[in-house]
């Protein structure tokens, strides 16, 4: 037998085959055809000597050397996982950290956290845009986290929320109301129209959900899918809309040539998350929700009150 035979490919597919206790699952996790995966358990018992499983029974069920063998295994992947995990935060073997931010905050959270982690990396990537996007690139495993404004399939991601941001209305200059808190019937005839976010983004998926349990329609004419671009059209004259204050705060050139008011009730409240793909090992997870809740309820939330001065006040 080969002194590595278990820790090879047969004992990872044993392994899963062990969590599964049915082939078709194992071949369903691993991609692998059921061909292929009983060669392997049958190789493996070959090298070994020992039956592994018991075949007769529906589902299938490990023999006694069979539980043996796979409480050994998991003992040592867990006591690998955590001994890597310990290389990593001393920084012997530096890790690559890929994520995700959405565009509102990559200016502001993003560059905190990549000032945070370069010392403790030997290569980053920070990515933005869409809450969209960000999803696709953790499904495409071309990041590892994110920092959204969206929750995702709950069976295939994790999150945590860090921050909650209630929306404004933001008008043109030019576009004057009765009072300082307008009414929906207000917004509804005020003569320009309501400028959406794309109707795939998560921002006009609540949008949507809010104006429907109001039985409201409100007329648009124009859609648009980042934040920058809805500022400009709104101080240009074009339209109205609900925006996030981060997109203000990153605009701020913009927000003394708009109207910026409190948006009618019920007022559209966006939670930032922080996302990963279930059952990844992420670095510095911990360090990282830290830092983010820090900044967006220390810095991030005093910027916003000087910005918009009434905009936590009760």
């Amino acid at each position: 037998m080969k002194q590595t035979s278990v820790f090879s490919k047969h004992g990872q597919i044993f392994l899963t085959v062990a969590e599964q206790l049915s082939v078709v699952k194992a071949s369903d996790v691993l991609g692998m055809k059921q061909s292929s995966i009983s060669y392997h358990l049958n190789q493996l018992e070959k090298e070994l000597n020992v039956p592994l499983l018991d075949r007769r029974t529906k589902p299938i069920s490990l023999t006694p050397e069979g539980k043996l063998l796979f409480d050994e295994l998991s003992y040592e992947q867990r006591h690998l996982t955590e001994f890597l995990s310990k290389l990593q935060q001393k920084n012997l073997h530096a890790p690559v950290i890929r994520f995700g931010i959405i565009e509102s905050l990559s200016y502001s959270l993003g560059t905190d956290l990549i000032q945070c982690f370069f010392s403790k990396s030997q290569h980053m990537k920070m990515l933005s845009g869409t809450s969209e996007r960000l999803i696709h690139l953790l499904e495409n495993d071309e990041i590892d986290w994110a920092i959204t404004s969206r929750t995702p399939d709950a069976l295939k991601f994790s999150k945590t929320v860090l921050f909650e941001e209630p929306s404004v209305l933001a008008t043109p200059k030019s576009l004057k109301f009765p009072t300082d808190h307008p009414t929906w019937d207000n917004l509804k005839y005020c003569g320009l129209p309501f400028l959406r976010y794309n109707r795939s983004s998560g921002g006009d998926v609540i949008t949507e959900s809010m104006l429907n349990s109001l039985s409201l329609h409100l007329p648009y004419r124009l859609q648009v899918d980042t934040g920058g671009v809805m500022v400009r059209l709104i101080q240009k004259g074009i339209g109205w809309s609900f925006l996030r204050p981060a997109t203000l705060l990153q605009h701020s050139e913009f927000v003394n040539s708009l109207n910026i008011l409190p948006m009618p009730s019920p007022v559209i409240t966006r939670k930032i998350v922080l996302i990963h793909k279930k059952n990844s090992h992420i670095f510095g997870y911990e360090e990282i929700k830290q830092k983010s809740i820090e900044f967006l309820n220390g810095q991030f939330k005093r910027d916003l009150t000087q910005l918009i001065p009434w905009l936590y006040k009760s």
